[in-house]
């Protein structure tokens, strides 16, 4: 799996003990804006909340699931908006 590069000086850098306390929350708020969070330890950053990427994950398993109905003649054509449609879906 390819890792993308990350701007770590323009993410947010929030202190471990914070990061423990309302982890949930922090995660929350990587899925939806897709910035990384750097987790800081001893004024050291010491590691990172990558937001998974969901459109290809997403897309992925609609098609999956809907396989059996797809049109071979209009697969190209029907491709592309069936992602968009399906992440857009499911991507909240």
């Amino acid at each position: 799996m390819d890792m993308p590069a990350i701007d770590t000086a323009r993410a947010m850098h929030l202190g471990l003990a914070e990061v423990k306390a309302s982890l949930s929350s922090v995660v929350s708020r990587v899925e939806q804006t897709g910035e990384p969070v750097v987790v800081m330890r001893y004024s050291r950053p010491a590691a990172i909340i990558v937001p998974v990427p969901q459109e290809r994950a997403v897309a992925a398993h609609a098609r999956g699931l809907l396989a059996e109905y797809a049109d071979e003649e209009k697969l190209e054509q029907e491709g592309g908006a069936f992602a968009r449609a399906m992440v857009a879906k499911h991507a909240r």
